[in-house]
């Protein structure tokens, strides 16, 4: 989803809002990282000219379905970003502003989203701050209950008998 600001270069009026617009997303990959939506992605803001540039300032409502990486719940978590930069046709540098990159004089609102992904989600989610995980033998969940297998007797497939020596070093 794109939004022209041809016109608004045109216009004597320092600012234009951008009332909020609902990404038709569910899914999107961004290298080799994946993100779920368990509802589509929102975009409000607005472009104000400062003497020759445009400055867009994005905030972005994102609701993510994730996994903890720990225990491996499932969980839909709520997210709001915030994404500000100068609008410009080549990537160039200001000191005050990070740059947004415009083609055909276009804000592309997907890429915003992509920007606000890249640099404000983690890789590691959890569901709570002491989230004990999974047994590392018998794959349990330990914030559910109390593990009762014994890892010292716990039978192994011979074939992978020289892994259990590994994960004894590591733990």
């Amino acid at each position: 989803m794109e939004i022209s600001i041809k016109e608004f270069k045109g216009l004597s009026k320092t600012t234009m809002a951008i009332e909020n617009v609902v990404l038709p997303i569910d899914y999107k990959k961004i290298g080799n990282v994946e993100y779920h939506f368990y509802k589509k992605p929102e975009i409000k803001g607005k472009l104000s000219k400062d003497k020759s540039r445009i400055i867009g300032e994005f905030e972005i409502n994102v609701f993510l379905e994730e996994q903890c990486s720990r225990c491996l719940k499932e969980l839909q978590n709520s997210y709001e970003f915030q994404v500000d930069g100068v609008l410009v046709d080549e990537n160039l540098e200001y000191d005050d502003f990070e740059s947004i990159i415009i083609e055909d004089e276009k804000v592309n609102l997907t890429q915003i989203l992509e920007i606000a992904l890249i640099e404000n989600t983690s890789i590691k989610t959890l569901c709570d701050e002491g989230c004990k995980g999974l047994c590392k033998t018998c794959g349990g969940n330990l914030n559910l209950d109390e593990c009762i297998c014994d890892s010292e007797e716990y039978d192994v497939d011979p074939r992978l008998e020289k892994l259990k020596d590994i994960l004894k070093w590591l733990f």
